[in-house]
């Protein structure tokens, strides 16, 4: 049924060489290496999805992000186009994890990561790099953009309700952002938007010793 060679050197030949019997044969095989490659193609696409998502949030990993960021550089430099980046990074993660144990923590970062989807444009794409770290490249926005955006999903997360067991879990989050175009590298956009994330990160808990 699936010698490939035999089915092509039926194949080649004249209809009218085949009985009837042959050519019912024949069509029978060829719907079944049909079936095969469709079969195939699918568990193709299944492994490229599996290999770019994160298991637990079903977002995007890092190594997609990786892979996005370069065309988006790219993309950017050949048609001189701009795109932004923010990273976020939940605050006292670690401490819902103590305190509340892994489980919960887990529904916390499933939890954010449908506030971030939810409150994306269609075109924009959202990954977790890992931990509770996450980051969201927005093509074709201007600073102005990407600035009101970082502010809508820090008011988003901070203003969801997340409960677990029964008990109220209070989120926030730290945002920077960056602007991606041709004149920078990778690594410079990486570092630039990791180093704002920190900035606004101090600044949060030097309000909360403050308070």
């Amino acid at each position: 049924m699936n010698d490939y060679k035999s089915i092509w050197q039926k194949y080649t030949k004249s209809k009218s060489d085949f009985t009837l019997e042959e050519y019912q044969e024949l069509q029978l095989e060829i719907a079944f290496l049909k079936k095969q490659l469709s079969s195939q193609s699918k568990l193709i696409k299944k492994l490229k999805e599996d290999a770019h998502q994160d298991s637990l949030t079903k977002l995007w990993n890092r190594r997609k992000f990786q892979e996005d960021l370069d065309k988006s550089i790219a993309y950017n430099r050949r048609y001189s186009r701009s795109s932004g980046l923010l990273f976020i990074d939940l605050n006292h993660f670690k401490a819902i994890n103590d305190t509340l144990g892994h489980l919960a923590g887990d529904n916390v970062l499933q939890h954010v990561s449908e506030i971030l989807k939810k409150n994306c444009r269609i075109n924009d794409e959202v990954y977790r790099l890992g931990g509770d770290e996450f980051v969201i490249i927005m093509p074709e926005v201007t600073q102005e953009v990407v600035q009101a955006k970082s502010k809508t999903l820090e008011n988003a997360i901070s203003q969801s309700s997340m409960f677990f067991k029964g008990q109220e879990v209070c989120l926030s989050a730290s945002i920077g952002f960056e602007i991606v175009d041709g004149s920078k590298n990778k690594n410079n956009v990486l570092e630039s938007a990791d180093k704002q994330m920190y900035k606004v990160k101090q600044q949060f808990h030097s309000l909360q010793l403050v308070s």
